[in-house]
């Protein structure tokens, strides 16, 4: 089975943690002022006591209100609030799929090895991890062609060009992302770590070959067609298609490129960011726990 992120990857970190001794009322509030639409209630011994969803704080204001009470705490109706469910922080999607989809909240909390609530999962973090991936690409290409242009103008300056190349080389060695670039002629000129460590080669090896080598042999020929848009266009938009391993193995990737140019506008090469795609089989699994929940 492919390897997925983790729950401290996907999580909103550091949720906000309510005391049972909080009015309703305030409560609300706060749902409103931090636009959350859940948060875990605690007692001050650090017990947690439950979840607080927005339906039900909704649920406690009306009751609350009908009596005519204002200062009703959210311990006052502890027996109200939704039941935890857990993960630990290095949780694979595929647990926080099942754990989700079995929660009556569709949210999970996220716990440190030491028993601390960590952070908290909803469906929209998944979601944005699903499409944010994407949006990290465009961000990291965008990032490096702005360290290119930089570049190109110290070049003439020769201040401070040291620390940006190491800047640069950093960003896009050590990003979590898949990244290459290639020449026009389509030779790899430089290739990340973790293009390197999912395709199985050692860094290093992939430099100087035929960026075609990447690609599953049935993509060959829409792999040089995306090369010459990028070369014409300056960039093609976000594509599916299948990479090849060092084994012969295929994994599904989404990935993006854009042009880079030197400071009179020749093209000097590409930047590509690519990322695992494993819809379908996240599919699969949420299907599988969705069935056994019910």
């Amino acid at each position: 089975m492919s390897s997925f992120c983790t729950a401290d990857e996907m999580m909103t970190k550091d949720p906000t943690i309510l005391s049972d001794e909080m009015l309703i009322e305030n409560a609300l509030n706060l749902f409103i002022e931090a636009g959350i639409t859940s948060a875990p209630v605690s007692k001050k011994s650090g017990k947690v006591l439950g979840l607080l969803s927005d339906i039900i704080l909704v649920k406690m204001v009306l009751a609350s209100r009908s009596r005519g009470l204002g200062d009703e705490m959210l311990k006052d109706y502890e027996e109200s609030l939704l039941p935890i469910t857990w993960v630990k922080e290095n949780a694979q999607i595929q647990e926080v799929f099942k754990a989700m989809v079995q929660s009556q909240s569709n949210r999970v909390m996220v716990e440190s090895e030491f028993g601390e609530i960590v952070g908290i999962l909803s469906p929209k973090d998944l979601l944005r991890y699903l499409v944010g991936d994407r949006t990290e690409s465009r961000a990291l290409t965008s990032k490096v062609k702005e360290y290119m242009e930089k570049l190109s103008k110290l070049e003439d300056q020769n201040e401070g060009l040291r620390d940006l190349v190491q800047k640069y080389e950093t960003l896009f060695m050590e990003t979590p992302s898949m990244m290459h670039s290639i020449d026009e002629k389509g030779n790899i000129i430089m290739a990340n770590n973790r293009l390197h460590q999912i395709l199985g080669y050692s860094n290093g090896d992939l430099i100087g070959e035929s960026f075609l080598k990447l690609y599953d042999p049935v993509h060959h020929q829409n792999a040089q067609e995306g090369l010459k848009r990028v070369i014409q266009d300056g960039f093609h938009r976000p594509i599916y298609t299948t990479m090849k391993t060092s084994k012969g193995e295929t994994i599904k990737v989404e990935l993006v490129s854009s042009a880079l140019k030197d400071k009179t506008g020749k093209f000097i090469g590409t930047i590509t960011v690519s990322r695992k795609h494993d819809n379908e089989e996240l599919l699969e699994i949420l299907n599988k726990a969705s069935d056994q929940s019910n």
